[in-house]
Protein backbone atom coordinates (compact mmCIF):
# COMPACT_ATOMS: atom_id res chain seq x y z
CA UNK A 1 0.00 0.00 0.00
CA UNK A 2 1.20 3.28 -0.92
CA UNK A 3 1.79 5.40 2.05
CA UNK A 4 2.32 9.50 0.73
CA UNK A 5 5.19 11.12 1.40
CA UNK A 6 2.96 14.34 1.09
CA UNK A 7 1.47 14.85 4.77
CA UNK A 8 -1.33 17.46 3.11
CA UNK A 9 -2.05 15.12 0.43
CA UNK A 10 -5.72 13.94 0.82
CA UNK A 11 -6.74 10.35 1.59
CA UNK A 12 -8.65 10.62 -2.25
CA UNK A 13 -5.47 11.36 -3.95
CA UNK A 14 -3.90 8.96 -1.76
CA UNK A 15 -6.44 6.33 -2.80
CA UNK A 16 -5.93 7.16 -6.82
CA UNK A 17 -2.07 6.61 -6.38
CA UNK A 18 -2.74 3.11 -5.09
CA UNK A 19 -4.91 2.73 -7.71
CA UNK A 20 -2.89 3.21 -10.35
CA UNK A 21 -0.05 1.10 -8.94
CA UNK A 22 -2.15 -1.47 -8.66
CA UNK A 23 -3.17 -1.68 -12.54
CA UNK A 24 0.45 -0.72 -13.30
CA UNK A 25 1.83 -4.15 -11.59
CA UNK A 26 -1.33 -6.35 -12.96
CA UNK A 27 -0.48 -4.90 -16.53
CA UNK A 28 2.55 -5.57 -15.96
CA UNK A 29 2.08 -9.25 -14.92
CA UNK A 30 0.47 -9.76 -18.50
CA UNK A 31 3.42 -8.80 -19.61
CA UNK A 32 1.66 -5.84 -21.43
CA UNK A 33 4.34 -3.17 -21.99
CA UNK A 34 2.49 -0.59 -23.79
CA UNK A 35 -0.66 -0.49 -21.64
CA UNK A 36 1.86 -0.41 -18.81
CA UNK A 37 3.35 2.62 -19.95
CA UNK A 38 0.76 4.80 -20.47
CA UNK A 39 -0.75 4.29 -16.65
CA UNK A 40 3.18 5.20 -15.92
CA UNK A 41 3.25 8.26 -18.08
CA UNK A 42 -0.69 8.75 -16.66
CA UNK A 43 0.03 8.79 -12.59
CA UNK A 44 3.54 10.73 -13.09
CA UNK A 45 1.88 13.69 -15.15
CA UNK A 46 -0.81 13.41 -12.40
CA UNK A 47 1.66 14.08 -9.67
CA UNK A 48 3.25 17.00 -11.74
CA UNK A 49 -0.35 18.48 -12.53
CA UNK A 50 -0.33 18.43 -8.47
CA UNK A 51 2.77 19.88 -8.51
CA UNK A 52 3.57 17.38 -5.80
CA UNK A 53 7.33 17.51 -4.10
CA UNK A 54 9.60 15.34 -6.13
CA UNK A 55 10.43 13.28 -3.06
CA UNK A 56 6.82 12.39 -2.79
CA UNK A 57 6.88 11.15 -6.66
CA UNK A 58 10.15 9.60 -5.51
CA UNK A 59 8.25 7.57 -2.74
CA UNK A 60 5.76 6.64 -5.50
CA UNK A 61 8.75 5.23 -8.04
CA UNK A 62 10.55 3.07 -4.67
CA UNK A 63 7.07 1.86 -4.69
CA UNK A 64 6.68 0.57 -8.14
CA UNK A 65 10.49 -0.38 -8.05
CA UNK A 66 9.81 -2.50 -5.30
CA UNK A 67 6.82 -4.39 -6.91
CA UNK A 68 8.20 -4.98 -9.81
CA UNK A 69 11.17 -6.49 -8.19
CA UNK A 70 8.45 -8.67 -6.54
CA UNK A 71 6.86 -9.62 -9.46
CA UNK A 72 9.92 -11.11 -11.12
CA UNK A 73 11.17 -12.77 -7.13
CA UNK A 74 7.56 -14.88 -8.21
CA UNK A 75 8.60 -15.99 -11.18
CA UNK A 76 12.03 -17.21 -9.80
CA UNK A 77 13.51 -13.77 -11.79
CA UNK A 78 16.54 -11.90 -10.15
CA UNK A 79 15.56 -8.54 -10.52
CA UNK A 80 19.38 -7.10 -9.88
CA UNK A 81 20.56 -9.06 -12.54
CA UNK A 82 17.69 -8.44 -15.45
CA UNK A 83 17.29 -4.83 -14.87
CA UNK A 84 19.91 -2.24 -16.33
CA UNK A 85 21.90 -1.12 -12.99
CA UNK A 86 19.27 -3.18 -11.37
CA UNK A 87 21.79 -3.00 -8.41
CA UNK A 88 21.52 0.58 -7.67
CA UNK A 89 17.97 1.33 -9.45
CA UNK A 90 16.60 1.98 -5.79
CA UNK A 91 19.48 4.66 -5.40
CA UNK A 92 19.31 6.65 -8.81
CA UNK A 93 15.56 7.03 -7.68
CA UNK A 94 16.30 8.76 -4.59
CA UNK A 95 18.88 11.31 -6.36
CA UNK A 96 16.67 11.83 -9.23
CA UNK A 97 16.12 15.95 -9.69
CA UNK A 98 13.77 15.60 -12.16
CA UNK A 99 10.01 13.46 -12.42
CA UNK A 100 11.99 13.31 -16.17
CA UNK A 101 14.96 11.67 -15.08
CA UNK A 102 12.50 9.38 -12.76
CA UNK A 103 10.29 8.29 -15.42
CA UNK A 104 13.12 7.42 -17.68
CA UNK A 105 14.29 4.93 -14.90
CA UNK A 106 10.98 3.75 -13.83
CA UNK A 107 10.08 2.99 -17.91
CA UNK A 108 13.27 1.54 -18.19
CA UNK A 109 12.53 -0.94 -15.26
CA UNK A 110 8.77 -1.82 -16.97
CA UNK A 111 10.36 -2.39 -20.49
CA UNK A 112 12.76 -4.47 -18.60
CA UNK A 113 9.74 -6.64 -16.54
CA UNK A 114 7.43 -6.63 -19.33
CA UNK A 115 10.00 -8.32 -21.79
CA UNK A 116 10.88 -11.32 -18.96
CA UNK A 117 6.97 -11.57 -17.84
CA UNK A 118 5.48 -11.84 -21.62
CA UNK A 119 3.91 -15.02 -22.66
CA UNK A 120 6.89 -15.93 -24.78
CA UNK A 121 9.24 -15.53 -22.52
CA UNK A 122 7.41 -17.69 -19.91
CA UNK A 123 7.15 -20.15 -22.16
CA UNK A 124 11.10 -20.67 -23.09
CA UNK A 125 11.62 -19.97 -19.33
CA UNK A 126 9.84 -23.50 -19.18
CA UNK A 127 11.63 -24.71 -21.71
CA UNK A 128 15.11 -24.21 -19.89
CA UNK A 129 13.88 -25.11 -16.51
CA UNK A 130 12.86 -28.57 -17.70
CA UNK A 131 15.62 -28.99 -19.90
CA UNK A 132 18.06 -28.15 -16.61
CA UNK A 133 15.86 -30.42 -14.46
CA UNK A 134 16.72 -33.47 -17.07
CA UNK A 135 19.91 -32.90 -17.33
CA UNK A 136 20.52 -32.73 -13.56
CA UNK A 137 18.76 -35.75 -13.29
CA UNK A 138 20.23 -37.83 -15.70
CA UNK A 139 23.66 -36.41 -15.95
CA UNK A 140 25.04 -40.03 -15.28
CA UNK A 141 23.49 -41.03 -18.04
CA UNK A 142 24.46 -41.10 -21.65
CA UNK A 143 22.77 -37.61 -22.70
CA UNK A 144 23.12 -35.20 -25.45
CA UNK A 145 21.38 -32.53 -27.04
CA UNK A 146 19.07 -34.72 -29.08
CA UNK A 147 18.05 -36.89 -26.11
CA UNK A 148 17.34 -33.74 -23.73
CA UNK A 149 15.33 -32.42 -26.51
CA UNK A 150 13.28 -35.32 -27.00
CA UNK A 151 12.21 -35.86 -23.46
CA UNK A 152 11.32 -32.18 -23.34
CA UNK A 153 9.52 -32.62 -26.71
CA UNK A 154 11.14 -29.59 -28.09
CA UNK A 155 13.08 -29.15 -30.97
CA UNK A 156 16.76 -29.47 -31.02
CA UNK A 157 17.86 -26.49 -32.97
CA UNK A 158 15.52 -24.28 -31.21
CA UNK A 159 16.50 -25.52 -27.65
CA UNK A 160 20.38 -24.83 -28.63
CA UNK A 161 19.28 -21.52 -29.98
CA UNK A 162 17.53 -20.53 -26.73
CA UNK A 163 19.63 -22.49 -24.47
CA UNK A 164 22.90 -20.48 -25.19
CA UNK A 165 21.15 -17.32 -25.29
CA UNK A 166 19.55 -17.89 -21.84
CA UNK A 167 22.90 -19.49 -20.11
CA UNK A 168 25.87 -18.05 -22.19
CA UNK A 169 26.99 -21.35 -22.88
CA UNK A 170 26.09 -23.98 -25.30
CA UNK A 171 23.89 -27.37 -24.03
CA UNK A 172 26.51 -29.35 -24.44
CA UNK A 173 29.09 -27.18 -22.41
CA UNK A 174 26.70 -26.85 -19.67
CA UNK A 175 26.19 -30.95 -19.87
CA UNK A 176 30.66 -30.87 -19.97
CA UNK A 177 30.97 -28.24 -17.19
CA UNK A 178 28.36 -29.93 -14.49
CA UNK A 179 29.95 -33.46 -15.07
CA UNK A 180 33.42 -31.83 -14.50
CA UNK A 181 32.40 -30.40 -11.40
CA UNK A 182 30.81 -33.38 -10.09
CA UNK A 183 33.69 -35.31 -10.91
CA UNK A 184 36.19 -32.92 -9.45
CA UNK A 185 34.05 -33.55 -6.13
CA UNK A 186 34.40 -37.39 -6.69
CA UNK A 187 38.43 -37.26 -7.43
CA UNK A 188 38.60 -36.04 -3.86
CA UNK A 189 37.80 -39.98 -2.50
CA UNK A 190 41.35 -41.35 -2.57
CA UNK A 191 39.48 -44.96 -3.23
CA UNK A 192 37.84 -44.01 -6.68
CA UNK A 193 39.81 -44.90 -9.50
CA UNK A 194 39.69 -42.73 -12.61
CA UNK A 195 37.63 -44.59 -15.17
CA UNK A 196 35.22 -44.90 -12.47
CA UNK A 197 34.84 -41.46 -11.56
CA UNK A 198 34.43 -41.34 -15.66
CA UNK A 199 31.58 -43.36 -15.37
CA UNK A 200 30.11 -41.82 -12.48
CA UNK A 201 29.71 -38.99 -14.56
CA UNK A 202 28.23 -39.99 -17.76
CA UNK A 203 31.59 -40.69 -19.36
CA UNK A 204 32.65 -43.95 -20.88
CA UNK A 205 35.83 -43.02 -22.40
CA UNK A 206 39.01 -42.60 -19.44
CA UNK A 207 40.99 -40.83 -22.36
CA UNK A 208 38.52 -38.40 -23.03
CA UNK A 209 37.38 -37.89 -19.23
CA UNK A 210 41.08 -37.00 -18.31
CA UNK A 211 41.25 -34.80 -21.78
CA UNK A 212 38.32 -32.80 -20.25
Amino acid sequence: IFVPYNKNQSIQEASITNKYIDKIIESLETGNCRDTLTLLHELLERQRALKQPIEHIKNIGLQICSLCSKLLTNHNISFSKVVENGESVYKEILQSRSINHLSEILKNIVKTVSVYLSPAERQNSNIIDRALEYINNNYKENISLQSVADNIHVNSSYLSRLFRKKNGETLVEYITRMRMEKAMELLKNANLQIFEVAALVGIDDPAYFSHL
